[in-house]
């Protein structure tokens, strides 16, 4: 309960803040400018998947375990828009995600990273609504934990291995290459340096089916093959760099300075 209100105080936050340029007393033309270089950050609580491996899933059920599917995630990257196309990189990493049964601990860790291409099909004076399409690649592992907590332990301190651990599986590694389709709402840069919240929600699929692999020297008999399915909703926050249209007598300006420069080399 505690981290849903703390999630839904820094989105409120976080929409004031993408707010903050409409509503300012003077609002430049937007259509002033031609492109911007954007740098994106997604903090702690501000991205959200659900991500499910079908054959997996149902192996670790069978082991009377937990999967995972929920999960949080930061990441950064970057981007570059020119009117109504974009084109952007990311990286993500997950956060504490795991899952605990009775007796055993599932651990997990999910790194991803893709490019895509938007093209914004309503681009008004102050929000774009994109379509983005995109490539990428997620590297996701896993291990099982089993702990006996039928009665109490005592573990001396100069002997850690000593400890109430029954087992633990080896580390399972995925990689998949995943296609990925979202849609964003956006905010039109009114100044030359600008920082919104952009909202996006998309879906991941595999491309292929790949299997499930395991740690050196270890071989898994009968492992399955799977590909990622992905869900997720992200707060992206975007720092801007935005460079102004030049007017016919700027270009014209700008032509004459070069040829000044040229040197007499012309």
């Amino acid at each position: 309960m505690k981290r849903l209100l703390l999630f839904l105080l820094i989105l409120l936050f976080a929409y004031k803040k993408s707010n903050a340029q409409p509503d300012s007393v003077m609002i430049p033309d937007p259509n002033r400018f031609e492109h911007s270089f954007q740098f994106y950050f997604i903090p702690p609580l501000m991205g959200v998947s659900y991500t499910i491996y079908p054959n997996l899933k149902e192996i670790i059920k069978a082991q009377k375990a937990s999967f995972p599917s929920l999960g949080q995630n930061v990441g950064y990257g970057m981007g570059f828009q020119k009117q109504r196309w974009k084109v952007g990189a990311m990286i993500e990493y997950s956060l504490l995600n795991n899952a605990s049964d009775p007796q055993i601990i599932t651990e997990t860790n999910i790194h991803t990273a893709d490019l895509n291409v938007g093209y914004a099909f309503y681009y008004g004076r102050n929000i774009g609504w994109f379509i983005n399409i995109g490539l990428g690649e997620i590297n996701y592992n896993l291990r099982l934990q089993e702990i006996n907590l039928s009665s109490n332990q005592i573990i001396p301190i100069n002997d850690l291995f000593a400890s109430p651990s029954i087992g633990t599986s080896p580390r399972l590694f995925h990689k998949n290459t995943f296609g990925e389709i979202s849609v964003e709402r956006t905010y039109r840069p009114k100044r030359p340096m600008s920082f919104n919240v952009n909202l996006k929600i998309g879906y991941r699929l595999g491309i292929n089916s790949t299997p499930w692999e395991s740690e050196r020297k270890i071989t898994l008999l009968n492992a399955p093959s799977d590909r990622v399915n992905q869900v997720f909703v992200q707060c992206i926050f975007v720092l801007g760099r935005n460079r102004e249209k030049l007017t016919p007598a700027q270009k014209e300006a700008r032509k004459k300075q070069q040829s000044a420069n040229d040197w007499g080399l012309n």
